[in-house]
C-alpha cells in the first residue's frame, strides 16, 4: 500500500501503477487513478430514478445538490473500485459515469485527474465489451493529454494505443491503424515506462495489415521495427528483441513460411532457457509455442516431448490451474485427438476440468474452453448424449459471463440432428436466426 496527500486529500494505492511518467511526481498521483480505491456522497436527485432497482446504489445515494469535494470524489471512486474488484462492472461504470456527468461540480479538479477519471471509465467499458463507448471516452482523454503534455508526450501515445485497440476490437481497422501508428512513433521516441507497451502496439499494427491481406506490408513493417530496435538498443534488451522476432515468426506461420519461422521459435526457446533457467514458466511458454508450431505442420512426434516438458515445468512453478499450465494441456489434448487417442484426451480433459472447478468455481472462462474441447471429444466417440448435456451446460455458463458465440448453438443443433432430435435442432437454429436479426 502506498499513501500520500494530494491537495489535502489522502489517496491510497492498492497496487503498482499501470503506467508512470518519469520525473513527474506531482502528476503521478493523478495518473494512477486506474488503481484507486474509493467512496463518496452521491446525489439522490440526479440518480435515484435510474438506480431505483439497484439495491447497492440505493444504499449509497445521498442527497447532495452542492459542489463535490475531492474527498467525496475519492470516496466514490473507492466504492467504484470495490465494485470492480467484485466484478460488478455495471455498477462501477455507473459511479464513474456520475463523476463524468458532473465533472464541473468537482471542486479543485485538475485536467490530469479529469483525464484519469475518463480513462478509468473507458477501461471498464472495454472490460464490459462496450468498445464503442470506450472509444468516445478515450477520444476525450487523449485530447486532454495532448493539451497538457503536447503532441509527442508518452501519455498521449499510450492513450492513442488504448483508443486504437478499442477500435480494433470492433474490427474498425481504418480507424485503428492511424492511432496505433502514431502511438508507436510517439512511444518509440520517448524514454518512459510506456516503452514496455511497444511490442503490443507493433503486434496490433501487424494484425491490421494481415486482416487486410497485406502480408508483405506487415512483414516489411516488422523487419523495419526489428532493425530500428537493434540499432537503438543493440543487445541490451534481448528479451524485447526476441518478442519482436516472435511476432514476425507468427506472421511467417500465417503465410505457411514454416522454414523462416522455425529458427525464430527455436532460438526463442533456447534464449528463454539461457536467461531464465530450465524450470522457468517463460521457458515452458516458449516450448508450448514451439510445440503448437510443429502441431500445425502435423509433426506430432516433435511436439509431444515439448508439451510434456512444458506441462511439467508449469505444474511445478505455477500450479495445476494456471493459464499457462492449462494452455499446454489443451495443446496436448488436441494432439491426443488428432492421433485418435480419444480415451486419453477424455480422461485428461475431465481431470483438468475437475481441478479447475475445485480451484476457481464452475464459471471460469478456461473451463468453458476445456468443456467445449471435451464436447468435441465426446462427439468423435459417438457419445452424443454426454456431448449434448455438457454443451448445454457450457452455453448456460457462457450466457452468464458473456454472449456465447453462434458456433456453440450451431454445434448443439448438429448434435440434435445426429440423435434424430430434429424439432430441437430447428428450435435452436430459429433462436439463432432471431438473435442475429435482433442484432442487425
Amino acid at each position: 500500500m502506498l499513501a500520500f496527500n494530494l491537495l489535502g486529500t489522502k489517496i491510497i494505492f492498492k497496487a503498482i501503477p499501470r503506467r508512470m511518467a518519469k520525473k513527474r511526481s506531482a502528476r503521478l498521483a493523478l495518473m494512477l487513478l486506474s488503481i484507486f480505491a474509493i467512496e463518496v456522497h452521491y446525489s439522490a436527485h440526479l440518480r435515484a430514478n435510474q438506480l431505483a432497482n439497484n439495491t447497492f446504489m440505493q444504499d449509497i445515494v445521498r442527497v447532495s445538490a452542492r459542489q463535490i469535494s475531492l474527498q467525496e470524489m475519492n470516496s466514490l471512486i473507492e466504492r467504484a473500485e470495490g465494485l470492480y474488484d467484485d466484478k460488478d462492472y455495471e455498477s462501477a461504470a455507473r459511479l464513474y459515469e456520475y463523476l463524468v456527468e458532473n465533472i464541473e461540480k468537482i471542486q479543485g479538479l485538475t485536467a490530469d485527474s479529469e483525464a484519469i477519471i475518463l480513462d478509468r471509465l473507458a477501461f471498464i467499458y472495454t472490460v464490459q465489451g462496450l468498445y464503442s463507448k470506450a472509444t468516445a471516452i478515450y477520444r476525450r482523454c487523449c485530447s486532454i493529454y495532448e493539451d497538457l503534455y503536447g503532441p509527442k508526450s508518452p501519455e498521449l501515445g499510450y492513450c492513442l494505443y488504448l483508443m486504437g485497440d478499442a477500435y480494433l476490437e470492433q474490427n474498425l481497422t481504418k480507424q485503428a491503424a492511424p492511432l496505433l501508428l502514431r502511438s508507436n512513433e510517439i512511444i518509440k521516441q520517448s524514454k518512459s515506462i510506456y516503452k514496455r507497451w511497444l511490442k503490443f502496439i507493433v503486434s496490433r499494427i501487424s494484425r491490421i495489415y494481415v486482416s487486410n491481406g497485406n502480408f508483405s506490408e506487415a512483414e516489411s513493417f516488422l523487419n523495419k521495427e526489428i532493425s530500428s530496435f537493434e540499432l537503438i538498443h543493440g543487445n541490451e534488451n534481448k528479451i524485447d528483441l526476441l518478442d519482436y522476432k516472435k511476432i514476425l515468426a507468427d506472421l511467417y506461420v500465417d503465410q505457411y513460411k514454416f522454414k523462416q519461422a522455425e529458427p525464430i521459435y527455436i532460438s526463442f526457446a533456447k534464449e528463454m532457457e539461457v536467461i531464465h533457467g530450465p524450470n522457468h514458466p517463460k521457458l515452458a511458454s516458449s516450448l508450448t509455442d514451439l510445440a503448437s508450431f510443429y502441431d500445425q505442420q502435423g509433426l506430432f512426434s516433435m511436439s509431444y516431448p515439448l508439451l510434456i516438458r512444458a506441462i511439467a515445468i508449469n505444474e511445478r512453478a505455477l500450479g495445476d490451474t494456471h493459464f499457462e499450465t492449462i494452455r499446454s494441456r489443451i495443446w496436448l489434448m488436441k494432439w491426443y485427438v488428432i492421433l485418435g487417442r480419444l480415451g486419453d484426451a477424455e480422461s485428461f480433459a475431465t481431470e483438468t476440468i475437475d481441478t479447475l472447478v475445485k480451484q476457481d468455481g464452475p464459471e471460469s472462462p478456461l473451463i468453458n474452453v476445456l468443456s467445449f474441447l471435451l464436447v468435441t471429444i465426446y462427439d468423435k466417440q459417438g457419445k452424443y448424449s454426454e456431448a449434448e448435456s455438457l454443451l448445454i451446460s457450457t452455453i448456460s455458463i457462457s450466457e452468464k459471463i458473456n454472449h456465447p458465440p453462434a458456433s456453440l448453438y450451431r454445434y448443439l443443433a448438429r448434435l440434435y440432428i445426429n440423435q434424430n432430435k430434429f424439432a430441437k435442432a430447428q428450435k435452436v437454429l430459429d433462436l439463432l436466426v432471431n438473435n442475429q436479426s435482433t442484432k442487425e
